[in-house]
């Protein structure tokens, strides 16, 4: 009786669902609830659909997972692999958490991402996408989007209810960020971003949100509650180049890093209070514009015009201020600063000092040394797809002519449907004959050992 059981046992294994490793095994197979997709094949699972609710999809292999669908929203969607998920139709999306960690994991992908939870930690590998982090996290989780890979989010759309961070290097360059905390905590991590509607921005990073725009929480009869805006300017150079417009909310701006908000522009304007501290040479020909109804306090207040105090213009360059404390003061201009900017128009004095600011060393020096910076990243990045170009079996069957049953090639013609049919109707035979032999030796024979067995 336990060879007959053993029998069983192995011929389930070889015809049962399992792993997806061979080149190409599992394609355009359909994963009902109960199966588990584990595809670390070359092109494993390619052009399969997904409702394995009970199980995670595990995209290992190369290009494993490509040109895949989601029919249900499995917990978590993992793509580990080179150009793992690569070009999935109808977007990813999980309950859970969805993430894209192989060299250009997610590549390509047919509409957005969305999950409370989404991770893109290989190199380029969610570019130009829009993601959206929403929906119920794990327990003692928060809504997230972070962007660890090297340019891994750039371009893309961003949307969390809770938090982006930008991690890598330039990893959301160009990218538009929309969350209630932003980090850009790699070098250049927001670069020339698009940050909107923020409750606190961190410039952690070196470069890491210079040229960036970032505009504060909408405010007024359409938002829910009046909305503060901080931004932190902490690395060196974070926030150069950038425009930061308050939007109408309380905003405090910290320069505190070396250089942090050099030839900034900063918009307070609406009915915003704006607090503004500058530290060393962190606000350093930096412009801060101070519309009618709204009122600025700056730390030091020797920099602001309108304080007894005020230190004046500087003697060696007299369009920009003198130090105060040693520290050198942005200019502050604007009709709620100075009477005789009464009839200033915000937006286009300071898109005007924008042109002039960008004929600067300052501005000619960091766009230079991101141009260089990004062209050793990508050497770097196309080095390491190379390598895992160099090392695939890519000589592969014409598709359209072939299909895959358990990880064999098989051409798609009547006479190989029937082979399949016939074999699928002898694997039933046996396991039902086996089934019935059980059954007999059970009920009707066998001494207490055996019946222990079978029980």
């Amino acid at each position: 009786m336990k060879q007959i059981l053993l029998s069983a046992l192995f011929i389930v294994s070889v015809f049962s669902k399992g792993p997806c490793d061979q080149k190409l095994e599992c394609y355009k197979k359909a994963f009902t609830t109960t199966d588990r997709a584990l595809c670390s094949g070359f092109k494993g699972c390619a052009r399969a659909e997904f409702g394995t609710t009970d199980y995670n999809p595990i995209c290992t292999g190369a290009e494993s997972c490509r040109e895949s669908k989601i029919t249900a929203a499995p917990a978590k969607m993992l793509c580990n692999g080179f150009k793992a998920c690569y070009a999935m139709k109808r977007g990813i999306q999980a309950t859970e958490k969805i993430a894209c960690n192989g060299l250009k994991a997610c590549d390509k992908v047919v509409g957005s991402l969305t999950a409370p939870q989404i991770t893109c930690d290989g190199d380029v590998a969610c570019q130009d996408k829009k993601m959206i982090a929403t929906g119920a996290p794990p327990t003692g989780e928060i809504n997230d989007i972070t962007c660890n890979g090297n340019k891994a989010c750039v371009g893309g759309n961003l949307i969390s209810d809770k938090t982006v961070n930008c991690d890598g290097d330039m990893a959301c360059k160009n990218a538009r960020l929309e969350g209630n905390t932003v980090g850009c905590g790699g070098k250049r991590g927001c670069y020339d971003a698009k940050i909107v509607g923020a409750g606190t921005v961190y410039g952690y990073g070196f470069n890491a949100a210079s040229l960036a725009n970032l505009m504060g929480p909408e405010q007024g009869k359409k938002s829910k509650a009046k909305w503060t805006f901080e931004v932190r300017a902490l690395g060196m150079n974070s926030l150069l180049g950038s425009v930061i417009n308050s939007n109408g909310a309380r905003t405090t701006i910290l320069g505190l890093g070396y250089r942090s908000l050099v030839g900034a522009n900063i918009k307070c304007v609406g009915k915003s209070t704006c607090y503004i501290t500058c530290r060393m040479n962190a606000c350093k020909t930096a412009r801060v514009f101070v519309g009618g109804k709204a009122d600025l306090v700056m730390d030091p207040a020797g920099c602001d015009p309108r304080d007894p105090n005020y230190v004046g213009m500087s003697k060696k360059d007299p369009t920009m201020p003198a130090k105060a404390q040693g520290i050198h003061c942005p200019k502050i201009m604007g009709p709620g600063a100075k009477l005789e900017d009464a009839n200033m128009d915000i937006d286009a004095e300071a898109d005007k000092y924008m042109e002039e600011f960008k004929l600067t060393s300052d501005y000619l020096e960091m766009v230079e040394a991101a141009q260089q910076a990004e062209a050793s990243l990508d050497a770097m990045i196309d080095e390491n797809i190379a390598i895992f170009e160099d090392n695939l079996d890519l000589t592969l069957p014409a598709e359209e002519e072939e299909f895959m049953v358990v990880g064999h090639m098989i051409n798609n013609n009547k006479s190989n449907i029937l082979t399949s049919n016939l074999l699928t109707a002898l694997v039933v035979f046996i396991m039902t004959a086996v089934a019935s032999l059980c059954y007999i030796a059970y009920r009707f024979g066998g001494n207490d050992e055996t019946k222990a067995l079978l029980q």
